[in-house]
């Protein structure tokens, strides 16, 4: 079955049919865990036995809250646009810094899903509301996943320097 992955806002959805919902036995509300070989997305439905949902579920609303309050407040875009040439140069250099940090992307898809980062991010939004202070949210949650794995902290490095170059 070939999907078309659509725009949501700020974000990219995949549309999964309700008989492969029923077929996992899942449902609107899942929890799914997600990790990557580095070419596939590979998406796994969680027994409600290994997490909290309601954890899970507000610090999920809390995520989704920020990163929509800073895609508002920043908007799209309004620079300078890239000819073609440097466009595709600027998307092979993010798609390098992705594929080299393939094996940290697996593992983080991996405490994503834990109790403890749930928890982590739960903590967080009840010190800094992430609709009124989304940088600030987003800068903790950045935390909480550099100390859970410490690999991305060199793909955060590498990111901030890509966007730094091509933002300029």
């Amino acid at each position: 079955m070939l999907k078309k992955l659509a725009k949501y806002g700020n974000s990219t959805t995949l549309v999964i049919d309700k008989a492969i919902l029923e077929l996992l036995n899942m449902n609107e509300s899942s929890v799914v865990k997600l990790h990557t070989d580095g070419k596939s997305l590979i998406i796994t439905p969680v027994d409600p036995s290994e997490q909290d949902q309601k954890v899970s579920y507000e610090a999920y609303e809390a995520f989704s809250v920020a990163k929509n309050a800073i895609w508002e407040k920043n908007g799209p875009y309004k620079g300078p646009q890239p000819n073609d040439a440097a466009k595709e140069e600027m998307k092979q250099a993010f798609r390098n810094v992705f594929q080299k940090h393939a094996k940290a992307f697996e593992r983080f898809g991996h405490i994503s899903a834990s109790v403890e980062f749930q928890q982590a991010l739960a903590a967080i939004s009840t010190t800094i509301d992430p609709k009124t202070q989304p940088d600030a949210y987003m800068q903790e949650v950045e935390k909480v996943k550099v100390q859970l794995c410490p690999e991305l902290k060199e793909f955060n490095t590498e990111m901030q320097a890509l966007a730094k170059k091509y933002n300029s």
